[in-house]
């Protein structure tokens, strides 16, 4: 028996296997890709909507003690 004539045959139907899965693993890093994506964009919302809460309360914070203060008078 010749070993050509077993690896040949081997590597055409591993080629033939890859080659048919390759349509789907290209796709994973994408689906992937725009996960991470989104949820980066969902962070950054986030920390957005935060900083505005914190400049709100600062700025109720500002009122508030000027209020005080014309009252104190």
């Amino acid at each position: 028996m010749n070993i050509r004539s077993l690896i040949i045959p081997f590597f055409v139907a591993l080629s033939l296997v890859f080659g048919a899965c390759s349509d789907q693993t290209m796709e994973t890093p994408d689906a992937v890709n725009d996960d991470i994506d989104e949820g980066i964009e969902n962070v950054e919302q986030g920390a957005e909507d935060a900083g505005d809460a914190v400049d709100e309360g600062l700025n109720d914070l500002e009122e508030g003690a000027e209020d005080a203060a014309e009252e104190a008078q």
